[in-house]
């Protein structure tokens, strides 16, 4: 029986273009506009085939057009103007976690639900409730 082996290509993100991974590991970009137009002016065709997923667009984009983009001053001053804000969304704080959490803070629980409906490509939830529970979330 023959022996198959199975590879994985995956484009290297050039250096001017790692902010996009950070970004892409964060729910943030689901409500954000102007994180979701990035992505989109990365390859908007791979965009729709990828279902709006940042993650699955950077292992799947040619990394020849990562490497345009990459010198693309446009391209660049726009993922700039999406980093800082993704950094001032981190670096908050007027949140509850930091003005109202008090000494829940010493003993913090994590609550997870598999309702949570974050966006469509991230598809772990059930409708209904769950959307509702994402919403909340995402407005928290």
């Amino acid at each position: 029986m023959p022996n198959f082996h199975s590879y994985n290509i995956v484009p290297t993100l050039p250096a001017a273009l790692e902010p996009l991974r950070e970004v892409s590991s964060n729910v943030w970009w689901t409500w954000e506009p102007s994180a979701r137009r990035l992505f989109r002016h990365l390859d908007p065709e791979l965009w729709n085939r990828t279902n709006h997923n940042p993650v699955r667009m950077l292992q799947l984009s040619r990394q020849a057009r990562l490497e345009e983009l990459a010198t693309d001053k446009t391209f660049l001053r726009e993922l700039k103007l999406v980093y800082d804000a993704f950094q001032k969304y981190l670096a908050r704080t007027d949140t509850y976690g930091k003005t109202g959490a008090g000494a829940a803070l010493q003993k913090p629980v994590a609550y997870f639900s598999a309702e949570f409906g974050f966006h469509e490509s991230i598809p772990n939830y059930s409708g209904g409730l769950g959307i509702l529970s994402g919403d909340h979330c995402k407005s928290a």
